[in-house]
């Protein structure tokens, strides 16, 4: 093999959005901001006070858009299934998750620092958001 990249740090996630509102309305509640919008391009690039950045690609235009293409339909296809946030509390985040009327269709503690949820949220086609703390454990096994 010959040299090698340095990847330094994920630059920023693209997210294929249908409603550029309700994404945002989504977004806001996990602390993003919106800090940019494209001229000529449907991309919002929304960023938290830490620094991670998220472009909203709002030009969704295929499928049942109540479908979620990554849990509700049969064929699975290769490429990216989901992101894992870091949050300082899984039950807080789960509660404000709620407070805001986002519903959490699935979920599963997979250890005592991470969960793994789908959120009817911002996108049916990536709704799946992994939540990962490591001062306040969450309960193996435990069911939201």
């Amino acid at each position: 093999m010959g040299d090698t990249i340095a990847i330094e740090r994920v630059d920023h996630i693209g997210i294929r959005v249908r409603h550029l509102d309700r994404a945002l309305g989504f977004y806001r509640v996990l602390g993003f901001e919106l800090a940019h919008r494209a001229k000529g391009d449907d991309v919002a690039i929304v960023r938290n006070t830490h620094g991670v950045e998220l472009n909203l690609i709002f030009n969704a235009n295929a499928g049942d858009p109540e479908a979620n293409i990554l849990m509700d339909i049969r064929d699975k296809f290769p490429g990216y299934t989901h992101m894992a946030l870091r949050v300082a509390s899984i039950p807080a985040t789960l509660a404000a998750l709620k407070a805001n009327g986002i519903e959490i269709t699935w979920s599963l503690c997979a250890t005592p620092t991470a969960m793994s949820s789908n959120c009817a949220g911002a996108s049916r086609a990536i709704s799946r958001v992994s939540l990962a703390t490591c001062p306040e454990p969450a309960a193996p096994g435990t069911a939201i």
